[in-house]
């Protein structure tokens, strides 16, 4: 074993530092007390251990290129976190065909029935396996205030419930088809409410009614606020993911 360090660092580490190793390790760096220790073994089975410093391992890291790929054209924000990617896009106000399980029992509609529904502007952000859903007024920014999305199956702070559906994880390849899950799924009963001032109770009921009289705008007014700016909400998500 070979034993060395940086120059202007603390003294060689013992032979004891360090005794546990990971099948077929080739290079290992360990935070010790304020300080990295890098551990090597060379093809001839011989280890090197060494004190570095931290612009040692920040100029190391700095090799490394992290390239998003080519970002679809409504990404908002994208970057890396401990429980991978994250990704925000913007989903432009419009009509939505949407699937709905209603209460058989107290309805003459089919179960479940399909209506053409105007939706407000709205954020999507995948982290890991966690995704949320936010509306908005304005033209996306850091700034400006958000709204419940006025759709059932999301708590209060966004989050999407899927049910049993499997998502991916939150990647720039992958977010448009986590959507589609999202929006081609059956909405029921379950988180509908708080999510409009019209139907309090139930925000299928406005919805319905939006469909019944073909209305291409969602009534911004009837949103109900988060009291949070967007970036509020999002850097809220990314913490609450982790």
């Amino acid at each position: 074993m070979t034993l060395s360090r940086d120059s202007s660092l603390a003294p060689a580490p013992s032979e004891h530092v360090c005794p546990w190793r990971i099948p077929d390790e080739e290079a290992a760096l360990v935070f010790v007390k304020g300080q990295y220790l890098f551990r090597h073994r060379d093809q001839t089975g011989a280890t090197t251990i060494k004190f570095i410093s931290p612009e040692s391992v920040a100029a190391a890291f700095a090799q490394i290129r992290v390239d998003s790929g080519w970002l679809p054209p409504n990404v908002l924000r994208w970057g890396i976190g401990a429980s991978g990617e994250w990704i925000a896009s913007s989903i432009p106000p419009g009509v939505s065909e949407l699937t709905f399980e209603v209460d058989a029992s107290n309805s003459k509609e089919p179960n479940p029935i399909v209506l053409k529904v105007a939706l407000p502007g709205l954020v999507f952000l995948g982290y890991g396996i966690q995704y949320f859903v936010w509306a908005v007024t304005q033209k996306p920014g850091p700034t400006i205030q958000t709204y419940h999305a006025p759709l059932p199956n999301v708590d209060t702070q966004g989050r999407i419930c899927f049910g049993g559906n499997r998502v991916p994880r939150a990647a720039t390849g992958t977010l448009a088809a986590t959507w589609q899950l999202f929006q081609g799924a059956s909405f029921t009963s379950h988180l509908a409410n708080g999510k409009s001032r019209r139907s309090p109770e139930d925000v299928r009921v406005h919805l319905f009614d939006l469909a019944r009289r073909n209305r291409r705008h969602y009534p911004t007014r009837d949103l109900l606020p988060m009291n949070r700016t967007l970036e509020q909400v999002i850097d809220w998500a990314l913490r609450s993911s982790l």
